[in-house]
């Protein structure tokens, strides 16, 4: 068995090719509970039991942040940008949707208070690359901006910062 999407990571332990980030850290977590020894501890789960379908749908509105940059990233780099095509107009208006409702559910100490969940780490990493490829605009959002400086300089996120 090869890898089965070539546009995401892949590891390959016990033989078991999970190939997509989310599932790399559900993955992950399940083989390796409690290693982060970090302060706030890192989520136990994916997902919390009691939230499951509240903290699913936030990881879709992060995914769906990142994927709406992603596809205006890709066509700028072909001189299309929104003011040229509605379907990338739709894309800009997405992200900042999306951005808002995330705003009106994170709370400063994040989407988890008390554990640095993979909300957090998704979103982090969603604005943080969108910031860096200068796609993606959020510093307006409190709570979002409050969520990224509290988790910036722990080490499992600074040494993954994009370059």
């Amino acid at each position: 068995g090869g890898q089965t999407q070539l546009a995401h990571s892949a590891i390959v332990a016990r033989k078991v090719p999970p190939f997509e980030s989310n599932l790399i850290l559900e993955y992950l977590l399940k083989t390796y509970p409690g290693q982060s020894k970090e302060t706030p501890p890192f989520a136990k789960g994916f997902v919390r039991p009691d939230h499951r379908w509240d903290d699913a749908a936030t990881l879709v509105a992060i995914e769906t942040t990142l994927n709406s940059g992603i596809n205006l990233l890709q066509l700028q780099r072909n001189d299309i940008g929104p003011e040229q095509s509605s379907y990338l107009r739709r894309e800009a208006d997405r992200i900042q949707r999306d951005l808002d409702w995330l705003e009106k559910r994170a709370t400063p100490e994040g989407f988890v208070p008390g554990e640095f969940s993979i909300l957090d780490l998704n979103l982090i990493c969603t604005l943080e690359w969108g910031e860096f490829r200068e796609i993606i605009a959020w510093r307006d959002r409190p709570k979002l901006s409050a969520i990224v400086a509290r988790y910036r300089e722990r080490e499992s996120v600074r040494t993954t910062k994009p370059a």
